[in-house]
């Protein structure tokens, strides 16, 4: 079973009891989370094959990949964004702004469409991906964190251990996943706090909110079958850099950027299950 620092746990007990809203509106200091996974999950290290720059102002929500472009959703009430950005210099060439009492939350792309959350407003948002205009809006009375999509699926967290799966054409629950690590002789630890979402070769990788860690879920069971620890990171970021928070799989590669990272990041996971 994972341990957190106690260092962690002081500052969650801090930001809860200055009133600050708990979940992606709070910005903690900068995660120094460590990760002690279960009898045979393991923590998987890094290979940092690029940096690129990303802008330290964009509070990011969700990452997404497609055609050679990065799809980003950045949060906060009145600054919240949809923003298209070639990730050689990591300059939005489209953005769009959401209205100004949503705030963003994950995207995902599914064919000539965006499909972006909103965190407590339970609107979804849909874009025309090539001009980034409005082609729609579904109303689900949910809060929602983190989203991708696999096939006609759509895989939504809300910061809790259970992954939604939806209809993307009608959006309809089709079930949920409760995320926990495997256990010896019990059904194992929950995993919650899960984040931003990405699907990589039949695996759901999952950011975990104020951990420099990725989980990877089998979408079958929900078991996490391996860490991605992204300590290392953390050293090479500016100094207003937040949690880890976007992910993204360019069909070969995790890209890996948080809120107010300076930097986005080409990783190599040796030995992922994706493997």
């Amino acid at each position: 079973m994972r341990t957190l620092l106690l260092s962690c746990l002081l500052s969650g007990l801090l930001l809860m009891g200055s009133g600050a809203p708990a979940g992606n509106f709070a910005q903690p200091e900068a995660p120094r989370c460590s990760q002690e996974p279960a009898p045979g999950v393991p923590l998987l290290g890094i290979e940092i094959l690029k940096s690129l720059p990303h802008d330290p102002l964009a509070f990011t929500q969700g990452l997404a990949w497609q055609d050679d472009l990065l799809y980003e959703s950045t949060g906060r009430y009145g600054e919240s964004e949809l923003r298209v950005v070639r990730p050689g210099d990591g300059k939005p060439q489209q953005r769009r702004a959401l209205p100004a009492d949503v705030f963003g939350e994950g995207l995902t792309l599914d064919g000539p469409r965006i499909i972006q959350l909103t965190w407590k407003s339970g609107r979804i948002l849909l874009w025309d991906a090539q001009t980034l205009g409005r082609a729609g809006e579904v109303s689900t009375g949910r809060e929602a964190w983190g989203l991708t999509r696999s096939g006609n699926t759509l895989y939504c967290s809300d910061g809790s251990e259970r992954i939604l799966l939806l209809d993307s054409k009608t959006f309809s629950i089709q079930g949920s996943i409760e995320v926990r690590e495997p256990g010896e002789n019990s059904p194992g630890r929950r995993v919650d706090r899960l984040n931003e979402l990405e699907w990589v070769q039949g695996w759901l990788v999952a950011n975990v909110w104020f951990e420099d860690a990725l989980a990877v879920i089998a979408p079958d069971s929900g078991l996490v079958r391996a860490w991605i620890d992204l300590s290392r990171l953390r050293p090479r970021l500016g100094p207003g850099a937040g949690v880890a928070n976007g992910v993204a799989w360019d069909g070969a590669h995790l890209l890996v950027t948080g809120k107010n990272w300076d930097q986005l990041f080409v990783l190599e996971v040796p030995g992922a299950p994706w493997k």
